[in-house]
Parts: C-alpha cells; structure tokens; sequence
C-alpha cells in the first residue's frame, strides 16, 4: 500500500453512519474485551451518531475517515479534552498492517506514546486531506 494511496475526509454521517458504528463497535470490542457498545450507543448506534454529530459539528476536523482509494479503512474521532488525555483510531481487520513498514513494537511505542501525552514533533500535517483524495 503506498502511501499516495491513502487521504483523510472528513466523516459524511449521511453516507456513512453504517461504516462509523461498525468501527465504533469494534474499537469497543478491542478496548473493553466485550461486546458491550449497544448499550449505551442505542439501538443500531442512533445515540452514538448522534453524539457523533454534536461532537462534529463542534470539532469538524477532528472527525475523518481514512481511505486507501476508494474504500474506508480507519476512522479517527479527536475531541479537544481537558482530563483524560486519551485517544483512539478505530481500525478494522487487518488489525496489524502496516502502512510504512515498521513492526508492531514500533506501532506500541507510539501508541504509548499518544496515550500518555507525548509531544508530538511538529504540527499535524493536513497535506492529503479532502481535496488530495
């Protein structure tokens, strides 16, 4: 997978609410070791997207999908917290492909790294976004 094959968008709820539970939940699953996001996401999702949509609309650019061509392979939902510091990216299967040839550790260490506030290098690149796609 080279990387010119890959964009961010920003998520269209309208087209691909469907996409955003199924990557929701499995983040769930993956996090929680249990199936358990119908729970409070309501029935097919409806109280998630709709937090989905509250969160967007205030936060646009920290809601996008990831797209290798034309299909979504990730979804990252970014919100502007004070306490905890934490994040996630929802992937599906394959959960351990690698976009730029580095091994897991690699992958761990920067997981690692996002989940207890290391600094960045520099600023988010926005290269590649929307309109690159």
């Amino acid at each position: 997978m080279k990387q010119d094959d890959l964009c961010f968008k920003s998520i269209d709820l309208k087209a691909h609410a469907d996409v955003c539970v199924q990557f929701r939940r499995d983040s769930f699953i993956c996090s929680l070791a249990r199936d358990g996001f119908f729970d409070g996401a309501g029935p097919n999702g409806v109280d998630y997207l709709e937090g989905l949509r509250q969160r967007q609309a205030r936060f646009p650019d920290g809601y996008v999908h990831l797209w290798h061509r034309d299909k979504i392979i990730g979804q990252i939902e970014m919100q502007i917290l004070e306490e905890p510091r934490i994040g996630y990216v929802n992937r599906p299967e394959p959960r351990y492909a690698s976009f730029t040839g580095r091994d897991q550790r690699d992958r761990d260490d920067a997981s690692d790294q996002a989940r207890y506030g290391a600094e960045r290098d520099g600023p988010l690149d926005r290269a590649g976004r929307d309109d690159a796609c």
